[in-house]
């Protein structure tokens, strides 16, 4: 799964995500190779969003192949109650 040109255009007039920059390189606490990305990318609403994606980058680059939140209710709780409203704060999480 990656992020095409039209994906990337969807998420910047017609649907929520959050992108979150780092200043340097963090790690996961997974024992699959996730390199050292910079940046993450997270679908909240539009394509991507029903499957718990992370999508990690470096330097204004996204890198293809996502990785899977295992409950992203902390981030959806946080985000309604900034005002964000979307279908996946409703639903069931898909696994």
């Amino acid at each position: 799964i990656g992020l095409s040109e039209q994906t990337m255009q969807d998420y910047a007039t017609d649907a929520l995500v959050v992108e979150i920059y780092f200043d340097r390189p963090i790690q996961f606490n997974t024992l699959a190779r996730t390199g050292e990305p910079t940046q993450l990318l997270i679908p909240i609403d539009g394509r991507h969003a029903d499957g718990r994606y992370v999508f990690r980058g470096d330097k204004g680059e996204w890198w293809f192949g996502a990785i899977r939140m295992a409950d992203p209710s902390a981030l959806y709780d946080a985000l309604q109650q900034m005002g964000y409203t979307a279908d996946v704060f409703d639903g069931e999480l898909t696994s």
